[in-house]
């Protein structure tokens, strides 16, 4: 589940960088702690 409450700009890089490795957005909310929504609807 989602942790504290943080904006997901910060994780900006991180999270294309998982995007480039090919991880699903549902991977990568689980890895940082979002939700798959919250990832789609960043990038």
């Amino acid at each position: 589940m989602a942790r504290s409450y943080r904006h997901i700009q910060e994780y900006e890089k991180e999270i294309l960088e998982l995007k480039e490795e090919g991880l699903t957005l549902r991977q990568i909310g689980e890895r940082l702690g979002f939700s798959e929504k919250q990832v789609k609807n960043f990038l």
